[in-house]
């Protein structure tokens, strides 16, 4: 009945609803045997993998602020500390998304906040890498300017 439908229409394959719905039935026949346990074991993994990118920013910041302390403010090191914070905010809400959409195509318990975290956490990263290009830039002329007589 489907083929024929198809075949006789071919623009009802241009309404997302439809090919919506066809996407959800095929992953809900995919992941019938996903139950509550499976669905928070995938959660927790999330979970987990997120909390290690919230300890990489963590760590990273305190030897940031340590190196701060000990007077070196211009220095490699830092950029390259600030590097990992912000690789660290990029990948942190991947796993949380990847788990929501999952979820929300097969009828799982959806965590809403974890969208509220990703664009936090990614807008967060947009200014660390704005602090980054400064101090990369503070670095070279501070080079040049030692350099000079």
């Amino acid at each position: 009945i489907i083929a024929k439908t198809f075949s006789k229409k071919p623009e009802i394959l241009l309404m997302p609803e439809l090919v919506f719905s066809i996407i959800k039935l095929s992953l809900n026949v995919l992941f019938a045997n996903i139950g509550a346990v499976s669905s928070i074991i995938i959660l927790m993994v999330s979970m987990i993998l997120g909390t290690i990118c919230g300890y990489v920013v963590l760590f990273s910041i305190l030897f940031l602020l340590d190196n701060i302390k000990n007077d070196i403010v211009f220095d490699k090191k830092n950029t390259k500390l600030m590097s990992r914070v912000v690789y660290a905010l990029v990948a942190q809400p991947g796993p949380l998304q990847l788990y929501d959409i999952v979820c929300a195509l097969v009828g799982g318990i959806v965590w809403i906040d974890a969208f509220l975290i990703a664009v936090v956490a990614l807008f967060v990263a947009v200014i660390v890498l704005a602090v980054k290009v400064c101090f990369d830039k503070a670095i070279s002329m501070k080079d040049e300017l030692d350099l000079t007589i």
